[in-house]
């Protein structure tokens, strides 16, 4: 490889030792030396350097080569400089200078170093440096170990310091005083490692390298910076025959800047390279050679073994049609002496076969007689740049094009619309829409209902069918456009699909005739109401090219708007004929007319109108006066309908009702207002009309009818819920009377079979007399509420002390509230007297005294006040018991109610109690209250009575008994040994079922809840589950619930009995549905359970 700065180093060698021995004796001139002294080496390493210039050799590290003629000059030139006594500052300072010469010299030929040569020049001058500098100081050390040199002799040389074994300075140098500023007097005698207390720092190597030779004798060599000094030190230790150890340092702070410098120039080379995106060539214009970066591989695609090294490769790969005018730009350039820049653009093939948009740019270097000796430049791919610019080219001739299109749009469609006649229209269409789309052909036709023979065609042709324009014919009906019309969508193809298409002889009777087609787009004109009204054909576009998309959908707009103008034009035709019709119906049928025109807001009323709002017939009206016309509450929702309708989304179709404000005469008016409003072609308001209908009576009737409504309704709610109360009632009704009548008959079944213990029977006795007692009271409340109802009550009036009446019915409620540990408080008035019935206001004062004790829980309080007030006696019942719900204190004395009505309510009773005592009360021409500031805060009732009563009559009643069959009483043996569990909340009824069937020899478990229940069947997995319905909390149908969704092994599957004095025909399928297999209604019978027990259970050897 060629090199112009080698040939340049060669023929001016002599020049450059000159000038270099100049600078060199300048700062040598404190000893004499001879001229082939100071020259020494450096000849031989001018010619090292230029034989790295021509073969381009890059000087590695002397690590990886230490045979190369650069290095082995700098350490022949270092040793020698140590021989004449020069230091080291010398050898490094004359190795710039050298390099300050060259560059001079070649600034003065003209010429530019290119990268490479750059590089090799700067590795070449550094590694000779290193290796000057490396031989310098080995020498010197080696001298000094050796003994050949000694410690006085290098005063002035490298810094060095001897340190004893205790680590105290005993020897320093003068150049160990300059370098770390330190001197000697400070420094000698004290302990190293206080004089520089900062090479203790682990970061730094100091510390480890002076012990290792501390301790293990040997030398070492190292490189470190030190911060205080800001200095990098070469050092290199020993260790000293007394135990101490010798280290010598130097200051390469320039030799490390030297090669940090070098890295980032080298460093800079290659971003530079890289982020240019550009292939950087080098021509060498003598030798004609071309050097290539990287970039002609990632930009064309070329590996290095591709790429030619000379001029000629380049231009090869030049598109040929570019190729002359650049090879003639170039030279052209070349022989120039005007400009040492060259730009051009031109095509470059590709590795793959494409080919890149190039733009190059080159710089020539020339000599001092102006002859080009180097010419570098960079190829800038703008393929991507170029097509980018194409494009937005490109897309500004769309927007462009597009909003010529758009302007030619409106003026078509203010044209049309501007058209006084339908002629007119036709004509302005033709013509925009051959504009618009910029075609030589345009014809649009209009037919009603597809009849050609009287359809009407307009034709507009460009000078290229000049012959043509005389051309009359008119459409029959046989060719495609009919096909387009019946489809009623647009039809676009390209000359060659319409000289295939198969109608295309078909096109009409005179198609020889026509004009010649080229290529064809044709868009049907439709009527609001989908109907087709002809159609838009257009032919031969200016450009040659065929129809687009772009082209349809504007001459589908232009058919809307088109369309909209003949609807319009067609219903104002339409609406001429009608208004005379209209005016005379109008008169006929009192109905008032209006006309507005949203465009300019005027509004016109006709006489009858007026009259309806009140206004004398000359009164002028706007918008504004319609809405202070009507009613306040109406005006902003009349507003929104006319404003929705004006809506061309909407229909345009407006109906709405309104009140008018008051007349003078004081009568307000209800209006029936409708109308319409029509629209132009871009979808905006142009009319709004229609008519009002006074309808005040029919509001009126309406009005009437609502409220007829609302009554009936009323009334049938309450017969609804009347019914509900009944159905309810008979239910409770039969539920509490069933549930004695199972404890009476249970124990009395049991009594007659003889086979209870005597210790039992009074116990049996008990339990019927109460359950007796509570049925006879069940139907004495039942004639009561009879009696009421009838008005067939009477009471038997005398004077009656009402403590002594309260006293007897506390002595009948005491057992209860004994038995629940309740305290009654009672507070008597000794002489409060009334006149009444006694039995009657006893019954009143027990059902108050027993409902407190009922519903107030264990260890709760009764109290009882009779005191006079005025000329009536008040009877206060007052408890801590559970209260009454704020929304059922209203209905707390109606008949049949209850707070809690479910099957699952927990306390018992008819619900009659509190109507009774309320009509007793009221019998005796007195009131009752009742209070309870909510649940679980007690509740309070107060009686009042006069002191006379009215007296009434009563009817008797009868009633009649009926009688048993005598029951079977009788045991299975198959139920022998069964295990049962029983679940009811009733006490009586628990202990009845359990000795019947225990008497049966059936082993029984019992549960008073459904979680107890529950608990127990898990535990002692019975063969059968019977189970009462109606219990406090949850109920029988949720507690079989639970039973269903257990498995099969843990009793999921276990028959069950439903027991229930709910014993209608729903509740019995209530209680299947919910998973029962039998149902056993209330009072039980003996023989009827056994038998059901006896076909559910598996027989004893399968259990």
């Amino acid at each position: 490889m060629e090199s112009r700065l080698a040939e340049l180093l060669d023929s001016r060698r002599e020049e450059i030792m000159r000038r270099w021995l100049e600078h060199v004796a300048r700062f040598h001139a404190t000893r004499p030396h001879s001229r082939s002294e100071l020259e020494d080496h450096m000849p031989h390493f001018l010619s090292a350097l230029s034989h790295n210039l021509r073969e381009g050799r890059r000087e590695r590290a002397r690590d990886y080569d230490s045979s190369s003629p650069v290095k082995n000059q700098g350490a022949q030139h270092g040793l020698q400089r140590l021989r004449i006594g020069f230091d080291l500052e010398a050898v490094v300072r004359e190795y710039g200078e050298l390099r300050e010469i060259l560059d001079d010299l070649f600034e003065q030929a003209g010429l530019v170093p290119s990268l490479d040569e750059e590089r090799v020049l700067n590795q070449s001058m550094s590694q000779a440096v290193a290796e000057a500098v490396s031989s310098y100081t080995a020498s010197q050390r080696l001298r000094l170990h050796e003994g050949r040199l000694t410690l006085d002799a290098v005063e002035n040389g490298d810094a060095f310091f001897i340190l004893d074994s205790e680590w105290r300075m005993i020897r320093v140098n003068r150049s160990q005083e300059r370098l770390s500023q330190t001197p000697r007097e400070q420094s000698l005698g004290r302990v190293f490692w206080d004089v520089f207390p900062l090479s203790r720092d682990p970061s730094l190597q100091y510390w480890s390298q002076y012990h290792r030779v501390m301790r293990e004798r040997v030398p070492v060599a190292f490189e470190e910076y030190y911060p205080p000094l800001d200095v990098w030190t070469e050092v290199t230790a020993y260790p000293e025959e007394a135990g101490g150890i010798i280290v010598f340092f130097r200051d390469v702070t320039g030799k490390k800047r030297l090669q940090a410098a070098l890295k980032r120039s080298e460093e800079r080379y290659e971003l530079a390279s890289r982020a240019t995106q550009a292939a950087i060539w080098d021509w060498d214009l003598v030798h004609d050679t071309v050097g290539w970066n990287e970039g002609v591989r990632t930009l064309f695609g070329y590996a290095p073994e591709q790429v030619g090294a000379d001029g000629a490769w380049w231009l090869g790969h030049i598109h040929p049609e570019d190729r002359e005018r650049v090879e003639r730009d170039i030279h052209a350039f070349i022989a120039s002496a005007s400009s040492e820049r060259w730009l051009c653009e031109y095509r470059f093939l590709r590795a793959d076969g494409s080919h890149a948009e190039i733009v190059d740019r080159g710089y020539l270097a020339r000599d001092e007689q102006g002859k080009a000796l180097r010419m570098v430049g960079a190829m800038e791919d703008m393929s991507a740049q170029r097509a980018a610019e194409a494009e937005s080219a490109r897309a500004r001739r769309f927007e462009q094009r597009r909003e010529r299109q758009i302007l030619g749009l409106a003026e078509a469609a203010a044209a049309i619309h501007g058209a006084s006649s339908r002629e007119g229209m036709l004509h302005a269409l033709t013509l925009h829409a051959r504009a618009l789309v910029e075609s030589h052909q345009a014809v649009v036709s209009l037919t009603e209902d597809q009849n050609w023979s009287q359809a009407i065609t307009e034709v507009s042709l460009s000078e290229k069918y000049a012959p043509w324009r005389e051309y009359s014919a008119k459409p029959d009906g046989s060719g495609i456009y009919a096909w387009v019309c019946q489809r009623n969508q647009p039809v676009r193809m390209t000359q060659a699909q319409l000289e295939a298409h198969p109608r295309w002889r078909g096109f009409g009777a005179h198609h020889r005739e026509h004009p010649p087609m080229r290529g064809w787009l044709a868009v049907p004109l439709v009527g609001r109401d989908g109907k087709n009204l002809g159609l838009i054909q257009l032919s031969d576009k200016m450009d040659g090219g065929d129809f687009s998309a772009d082209d349809e959908a504007l001459v589908v707009q232009l058919a809307r708007y088109t369309s909209g103008a003949l609807e319009n034009e067609r219903l104002a035709l339409e609406t001429q004929k009608a208004q005379e019709r209209a005016r005379i119906a109008i008169e006929a049928t009192q109905l008032g007319t209006w006309d507005m025109d949203p465009r300019t807001g005027t509004l016109i009323w006709d006489a009858r109108c007026k009259q309806l709002f009140g206004l004398p017939p000359d009164a002028p009206v706007d918008f504004p006066t319609f809405l202070s016309c009507l009613q306040p509450e109406d005006r902003e929702r009349v507003d929104q309908v006319v404003q929705r309708a004006m809506d061309f989304r909407s229909g345009g179709v407006f109906h709405t009702e309104y009140r008018t404000v008051r007349a003078p005469d004081g009568t307000e008016r209800w209006l029936d207002a409708r109308g319409r409003v029509y629209f132009d072609g871009l979808q905006r308001p142009v009319r709004f009309t229609g008519t009002v209908l006074d309808i005040t009576e029919r509001k009126a009737l309406e009005v009437e009818r609502v409220a007829l409504l609302e009554r009936e309704q009323a009334a049938r709610t309450e017969a609804e819920h009347a019914n509900r109360l009944k159905d309810d009632f008979i239910a409770t009704v039969s539920h509490e009377l069933r549930t004695p009548l199972t404890a009476i008959l249970g124990w009395v079944q049991i009594l007659r079979s003889g086979q209870l213990p005597e210790e039992r029977r009074t116990r049996a006795l008990e339990t019927v007399e109460r359950n007796a007692h509570a049925q006879s009271q069940l139907v004495e409340d039942l004639l009561d509420i009879s009696r009421i109802m009838s008005g067939k009550l009477v009471l038997e009036v005398e004077s009656v002390d009402l403590s002594s009446v309260v006293e007897a019915a506390l002595e009948s409620i005491r057992p209860a509230a004994v038995a629940k540990g309740i305290l009654l408080q009672p507070v008597l008035d000794s002489v409060a007297t009334v006149m009444g019935d006694p039995t009657r206001l006893q019954q009143v004062v027990w059902n108050l005294l027993s409902n407190a004790v009922k519903f107030t829980p264990k260890a709760g309080r009764v109290q009882v006040l009779v005191d006079r007030r005025d000329s009536s006696v008040e009877i206060v019942v007052a408890d801590s018991g559970k209260g009454i719900p704020v929304d059922f204190l209203p209905h707390v004395f109606e008949r049949f109610r209850q707070a809690e009505g479910s099957v699952a309510r927990k306390y018992g009773g008819l619900g009659l109690g509190l109507s009774i005592v309320k009509h007793l009360v009221e019998a005796h021409g007195g009131t009752i209250d009742a209070f309870s500031e909510g649940e679980g805060r007690g509740a309070t009732f107060t009686v009042r009575l006069p002191t006379a009563v009215v007296r009434r009559k009563e009817s008797g009643a009868s009633s009649a008994t009926g009688s048993r069959d005598e029951p079977d009483l009788r045991c299975p043996p198959q139920l022998e040994g069964l295990r049962v569990l029983l679940v009811d909340d009733e006490a009586d009824t628990r202990e009845l079922l359990r000795t019947l069937l225990e008497g049966c020899r059936m082993r029984v478990e019992t549960a008073a809840s459904a979680a107890e229940g529950l608990s127990v069947l898990l535990q002692t997995r019975p063969h059968l589950l019977i189970s009462d319905i109606g219990m406090p909390g949850e109920d029988g149908h949720a507690f079989i619930r639970k039973v269903r969704a257990l498995p099969a092994s843990e009793g999921g599957r276990i028959p069950a009995v439903a027991l229930t004095a709910y014993a209608r025909a729903e509740d019995r399928t209530r209680a299947l549905l919910a998973g029962f297999k039998a149902h056993v209604p209330k009072p039980i019978e003996r023989s009827e359970l056994l038998a059901v027990i006896l076909s559910l259970v598996p027989p004893p050897e399968e259990r």
